[in-house]
């Protein structure tokens, strides 16, 4: 008689995750959020409540002894560290550092014979500092507004909105489309590989604003007055003569000026537009 082979078919298993977690002081203003998803999008909003309130939508593909391996070494967290409350995929490939209030996390992979996906929304209480992140497969949304807005994305784009303070945003490759409800008094920061940032402001914004691109061009309905870029001197026990460094970002002004809005792109255009 012939050998028959068998084969374990992949399969999909689902599952949704719900947790609550509360900061100890609610009025205390260094209250921070930070969410550091893998694989799947992120939305994150801002509501009158005082809990912040997680639900994943869990994907697992595989075979059933691998799903079974994956329902074993999956665990999404949401956890608390004083005024610090974090939410992240636990699994033995995951490394998450924590040290004080800054969070980093690699990942190291050598086995992957099931793939995984974590939808995540969250609803976190207004007005705390915001520290969010995706890498592979989905957006990355926010929708305000926060004290501060750190934001992050690898293979997906930014979608943030309701802002009115600090931002820093990033991706790799992705668009970044940001709205303010209030024009930002703090310096903030944007930057894509590849992609194009489209940025709505109120229009009584004033702002010094810094740009590069290497296959880019910057576009506004904003009144600008150009600036001379900024001439630093150059620390260097070594140099023969005082040396000095011209930045490389080409500055205008709007209004009055201000924070600096600094903008780094690499493939793609920048759009500053009156909201």
């Amino acid at each position: 008689m012939a050998f028959q082979p068998s084969f374990s078919r992949a399969q999909d298993v689902s599952r949704t995750i719900h947790k609550t977690a509360a900061f100890v002081d609610q009025a205390d203003p260094h209250n921070k959020f930070s969410i550091m998803n893998i694989n799947g999008s992120v939305s994150v909003e801002a509501y009158d409540g005082t809990t912040i309130q997680l639900t994943v939508a869990e994907t697992i593909k595989g075979s059933a002894q691998k799903i079974t391996q994956a329902e074993e070494e999956l665990t999404y967290k949401l956890e608390r560290r004083g005024n610090h409350i974090l939410a992240y995929l636990d699994a033995p490939f995951v490394t998450v550092k924590i040290k004080g209030r800054d969070v980093s996390y690699s990942i190291q992979r050598a086995d992957e014979d099931y793939e995984f996906n974590h939808d995540v929304r969250v609803k976190v209480p207004r007005d705390i500092l915001l520290n969010g992140s995706t890498i592979n497969g989905g957006m990355l949304k926010v929708v305000g507004p926060f004290k501060e807005v750190k934001a992050s994305n690898i293979n997906g784009g930014l979608d943030l909105q309701q802002l009115t303070s600090l931002t820093e945003a990033s991706t790799v490759n992705g668009d970044i489309d940001i709205s303010y409800a209030r024009a930002p008094k703090e310096s903030c920061s944007y930057k894509t590989v590849n992609g194009t940032i489209d940025i709505h402001m109120p229009n009584d914004l004033s702002a010094d604003v810094y740009f590069k691109s290497l296959h880019g061009d910057l576009y506004t309905d904003f009144e600008v007055e150009k600036l001379k870029p900024e001439v630093r001197k150059q620390d260097d026990s070594h140099a023969t003569a005082i040396q000095y460094r011209v930045d490389k970002f080409s500055p205008v002004r709007i209004g009055a000026g201000g924070p600096k809005l600094t903008f780094n792109v690499l493939n793609g255009d920048v759009y500053l537009r009156k909201d």
